[in-house]
């Protein structure tokens, strides 16, 4: 066989001359390779390492249950290690996750810690220092309010001198209480003591007319600031002398039995609610010398609730243009002019 290279006739596989690659029958010597593979190989089975195939976290060069590897660790084709995941990365790449947010926590549990401990010991250490200077404001607070109440106190406790007139009295024969007016010259009615009524209610009269006195103590009376008359299952009549300038606010209130009062001419002030809660009181006659007497009551009786309710059949006498005309057009009520 002549060899391709430089045409020496020689034998065999190799050229003895140039010891180039001799061309072969390939069918046979692929036949030889395999009878001698199968001669060499017949039968053989190679032993197979034990797997432990929860590789998860684990190289394949990593010792297995049994201590053995399996066989060296695996290269890739060009003899680099190589893991088997491939691509040069780790199975444990989660675990590091977990051990680095671990390590992060820590390190921020940590800080917060200290922070809280720092705090408790600036707390420890300025508290007291806060509690005594409160302590000391306090109690310079507490002396300059104990040194103006007592100076306060020193000059209300200093006695004036006495007015005798500054108190109500009671007359002695109408049993009546009263005092100095501080509008007019003259006597406030401020009241009446029970003896003033019972005669009244012990009386088996059924009608009784209630004069007030026009003068107590030797001066006129100029007001009737409370005078609530108490005589029940009676008809009264209250009669007001022409010495009275103002009737208080709720001078005659809720006096169940008084069926009229008598006005003089020389009023000139009905406070409010004067007359509220006079459910018998149904005519009246107001003179033009009234100059003020809104809300005066008149007409009105109150129910459970101490609202404001018309009486029924109410009606005023009163002179055309006067502050009554209007108050009986302002609510309502029947009125009749008078001369």
């Amino acid at each position: 066989m002549k060899c391709p290279n430089c045409g020496f006739e020689a034998n065999g596989k190799f050229c003895e001359n140039c010891g180039s690659p001799l061309a072969q029958n390939s069918s046979r010597n692929n036949t030889e390779d395999v009878n001698s593979f199968e001669q060499d190989n017949h039968n053989a089975v190679p032993e197979q390492p034990r797997y432990d195939y929860n590789t998860e976290n684990r190289t394949c060069g990593q010792s297995y249950p049994n201590n053995q590897q399996y066989g060296q660790q695996s290269h890739g084709g060009f003899g680099q290690n190589q893991n088997c995941a491939g691509g040069g990365q780790q199975f444990s790449s989660a675990p590091n996750s977990k051990k680095t947010a671990a390590i992060i926590i820590s390190v921020i549990s940590g800080i917060i810690i200290l922070i809280i401990v720092v705090t408790a010991i600036l707390i420890c250490n300025l508290l007291p220092k806060f509690m005594d200077m409160a302590n000391e404001y306090a109690d310079s607070a507490f002396d300059a309010a104990s040194s103006y109440v007592s100076d306060e106190f020193q000059q209300d406790t200093i006695a004036p001198t006495e007015d005798p007139d500054a108190y109500d009295k009671v007359d002695e024969n109408t049993h009546l209480r009263y005092r100095e007016s501080d509008n007019y010259d003259g006597i406030v009615i401020t009241g009446a003591e029970y003896e003033f009524y019972e005669s009244y209610i012990n009386s088996d009269e059924k009608k009784f007319t209630i004069n007030i006195p026009s003068e107590l103590n030797g001066k006129k009376v100029v007001e009737v600031e409370y005078m609530t008359v108490y005589v029940p299952d009676k008809e009264i009549t209250i009669v007001i002398p022409d010495t009275v300038k103002i009737i208080g606010s709720y001078a005659f209130c809720y006096s169940d039995d008084v069926v009229a009062v008598e006005i003089p001419n020389s009023v000139e002030i009905i406070g409010s609610g004067a007359f509220v809660g006079d459910p018998k009181l149904k005519k009246i006659t107001v003179p033009d010398s009234v100059k003020e007497m809104d809300d005066c009551g008149l007409g009105f009786n109150t129910d459970d609730n101490y609202k404001k309710v018309k009486i029924q059949d109410f009606k005023m006498y009163c002179k055309k243009g006067s502050a009554a005309e209007n108050y009986a057009k302002d609510n309502g009520f029947s009125y009749e002019i008078i001369k």
